[in-house]
């Protein structure tokens, strides 16, 4: 397995600040790429990742990569940070993909606490993959439905119609 990076998708460096001050553990990469391909060039490396977006002005990007991301890379842990408490952006974020949505008040040992624990469910996974390949037994590929107290994510199979 790779070095795990947790990487913050922001524009003012806050929530960056907040993880190297809290004592993100040393066993962790912290990166803070600017755009959303740079984002997604350090998503394809197999490593175990956790992607911290902060929504700020420009949603629809922001959006669009954690749409992406949930697409593209599955086994990538998503926590969406929310500058307002709205219920409605919450249930989008959390339909594309996103593992958790913080909502403010943006209590910082918490926070701290979210990615720890996404972290190593994300290693854990990763780790249990791994030795379903090489006959091992089974992992928890099919455990990783996501539940929410505002009820089952929809299904966004290939049996979806768009007529």
């Amino acid at each position: 397995m790779r070095y795990p990076q947790v990487l913050v998708y922001e524009t003012d460096g806050r929530l960056a600040g907040l993880l190297r001050r809290g004592g993100k553990p040393r066993a962790w990469s912290l990166r803070e790429p600017r755009g959303l391909e740079s984002c997604l060039r350090l998503l394809r490396h197999d490593e175990p990742t956790v992607l911290v977006i902060k929504l700020g002005k420009d949603l629809i990007r922001e959006l669009q990569l954690l749409e992406r991301v949930t697409w593209l890379f599955p086994d990538t842990a998503a926590v969406v940070v929310m500058h307002t408490a709205d219920p409605a952006l919450a249930r989008l974020a959390w339909e594309l993909g996103a593992g958790f949505v913080v909502l403010p008040p943006l209590v910082p040992q918490e926070f701290l606490d979210v990615i720890t624990g996404l972290m190593k469910s994300v290693i854990d996974r990763m780790k249990s993959q791994r030795g379903e390949a090489r006959g091992e037994g089974p992992g928890t590929r099919e455990g990783k439905a996501r539940t929410s107290p505002l009820g089952p994510r929809p299904s966004w199979g290939s049996n979806r119609s768009d007529a």
